[in-house]
């Protein structure tokens, strides 16, 4: 199962790279779980700011 799911994932990556977009995944302890964060953008930077905006505004839910 889990050497599928690696090979999938493979899969998957190549498949949004052919097509021009670029995926982030950031998983972090937030409101004492694990949550998992995923965006899917042309702009990997601008994904990458996505995910990290996410984040920001969890904390400041949180606090």
């Amino acid at each position: 199962m889990g050497v599928s799911a690696v090979l999938g994932g493979g899969l998957l990556r190549a498949a949004l790279e052919h097509v021009g977009l670029h995926r982030v995944r950031q998983t972090r302890t937030q409101m004492g779980t694990l949550v998992t964060i995923s965006a899917v953008h042309p702009n990997a930077e601008a994904a990458r700011i996505m995910v990290a905006d996410t984040f920001d505004e969890i904390e400041r839910l949180e606090s």
